[in-house]
């Protein structure tokens, strides 16, 4: 997995982010496949929703279940025009592999919602995860 996550912050051209304080009003977009989307949880116990009433911050659920990450990349920018978000957790990819897609081609897909993250005009902080 280190090896992996590397990978992508280099394919990326990322480097370590400088973080800061998120601000009382931010929105946080949770961006992915079944695992964002809590398919086996209820949907008050899904990943996103405990994160934003632990953080006591607005959290957006944007999970797909069966997603994979070239449906990802096209629902994006309307995902990112309508919350407007100040963080965005990108967990994306694992359908690719499932499906034996080509990895590749999903990290190209995960670079490529990145820069149109970063490009957004909502953009306030950027941090790449991947998770395998």
């Amino acid at each position: 997995m280190c090896s992996r996550w590397w990978f992508l912050r280099r394919s990326c051209g990322d480097e370590a982010p400088k973080l800061r304080a998120l601000p009382q009003d931010a929105v946080i977009l949770a961006f992915g496949d079944s695992h964002t989307h809590g398919t086996v949880a209820r949907p008050s116990e899904s990943y996103p929703e405990r994160l934003a009433a632990r953080i006591s911050r607005v959290g957006v659920n944007a999970g797909t279940p069966g997603e994979v990450t070239a449906a990802g990349l096209r629902r994006l920018p309307g995902v990112l025009e309508q919350s407007a978000p100040v963080l965005v957790l990108l967990c994306h990819g694992g359908n690719d592999i499932l499906r034996k897609l080509s990895q590749g081609q999903a990290v190209e897909n995960l670079c490529a919602m990145i820069r149109i993250r970063r490009a957004s005009r909502h953009t306030w902080r950027t941090e790449v995860w991947f998770d395998t």
